[in-house]
């Protein structure tokens, strides 16, 4: 019979893309089937699952438990047994991780007969555009009395056997934009006779580096890049149109607009100067990630009260999807650590393979913590 183990490497192999999980989810419903008078499974957004297990019909309420489903376009390079079959797509996130985790607990609920309620999400689309936010717009957790949502991420800047967090504030709000800049194209010899979008282009990079970095204060954290800067099509010819890629990231919405009045601005004005049309867009964008309060005393305590080494964690300028949860609901999101000696990588690395020894770390933690605020 296959153990959580052998799921995980299961899911390693066969890493998909956002909303495209099919493969994932026909591996998860295989594992499924040997509980399937004990639970109920609605399937959602095309490709992500909810397991509804009734341990307690005394009670209304619910625990809320995600794991998320999808992958990376990152080629993996850590010669597993068990390496993507998938050429150029790799869990370098550890999403295979959390969904065995997620299976560990669901399996350890229906053998111990446990007198709770949870429904358990697999949810697609985590790396973008977004899983959560879909899901909660269909409106199926209205239905149920949301009592906490928990989620977890693998880090292996931690160990095995070690699980950090912090209450409140924990990952920020991240948001991608693109400014563009559309002029007129002539040759070279005759640059006159054209408006230059690449000019324009540069000038916003540099005014708009300078006005954010001197008009916010460093105390209202916030994190800002433009990572591309693209234009022109020939060496000789004066570029049409040029595009900005960037991406902030903040604790607070005072920051956020803050951010988007000097992109906007910024974007008019030196369009003004050089007698272009420009364009702002904003692509994916997700909340802060906010842990209740007492719901972080309560998870401290279990993993203190487990032996597992509790560190407190710093804000995290990541972004992550759970956050749409954690805006409406009681919530708690933590690291778990996934690092040894022989494996040290960030996330979104291709030499990034979580050690399976936190798969039962992340199990008993969440099983307790549940057991206790039940």
């Amino acid at each position: 019979m296959k153990t959580i183990y052998d799921l995980r490497k299961e899911l390693h192999k066969n890493p998909e893309k956002g909303f495209e999980e099919f493969e994932t989810k026909k591996i998860i419903l295989n594992y499924l089937e040997k509980f399937e008078n004990q639970i109920e499974i609605t399937e959602v957004l095309g490709t992500g699952l909810v397991i509804k297990y009734t341990g307690d019909p005394s009670r209304e309420d619910f625990i809320f438990y995600r794991a998320d489903m999808d992958a990376l376009p990152i080629t993996e390079k850590t010669n597993a047994q068990f390496e993507s079959q998938r050429n150029g797509w790799m869990h370098a996130c550890g999403h295979d991780v959390h969904m065995t985790i997620l299976m560990g607990i669901l399996e350890s609920v229906i053998a111990s007969n446990e007198k709770m309620n949870i429904l358990f999400f697999y949810q697609p689309a985590e790396e973008g555009p977004g899983g959560a936010d879909p899901f909660i717009k269909t409106g199926f957790l209205k239905e149920y009395n949301i009592k906490a949502c928990m989620g977890l991420h693998v880090s292996g800047f931690y160990n095995v056997g070690e699980i950090s967090t912090r209450p409140g504030p924990f990952f920020a709000s991240p948001t991608e934009f693109d400014v563009q800049f559309n002029g007129i194209s002539s040759h070279g010899a005759m640059p006159h006779l054209g408006k230059d979008a690449i000019i324009a282009a540069v000038n916003y990079l540099n005014i708009t580096y300078e006005r954010i970095f001197r008009e916010i204060p460093n105390y209202e954290e916030f994190a800002f890049t433009i990572g591309v800067l693209r234009g022109g099509t020939r060496r000789n010819v004066i570029a049409e149109e040029a595009v900005l890629e960037g991406s902030y990231r903040v604790f607070d919405n005072e920051t956020d607009k803050k951010i988007r009045k000097i992109i906007e601005s910024n974007s008019k004005n030196i369009a003004g100067l050089f007698d272009l049309k420009s364009s702002v867009t904003y692509g994916a964008s997700y909340p802060v990630l906010l842990n209740d309060a007492n719901l972080y005393g309560e998870f401290k305590e279990t993993v203190e009260q487990m032996n597992i080494k509790f560190i407190e964690a710093e804000k995290n300028y990541t972004g992550e999807d759970f956050a749409f949860f954690s805006q409406i609901y009681p919530s708690i999101f933590f690291w778990l650590g996934c690092g040894t000696e022989k494996m040290r990588r960030p996330l979104h690395d291709g030499l990034f393979l979580p050690d399976e020894g936190c798969i039962d770390v992340g199990v008993k933690a969440s099983l307790s913590f549940m057991k206790k605020i039940w």
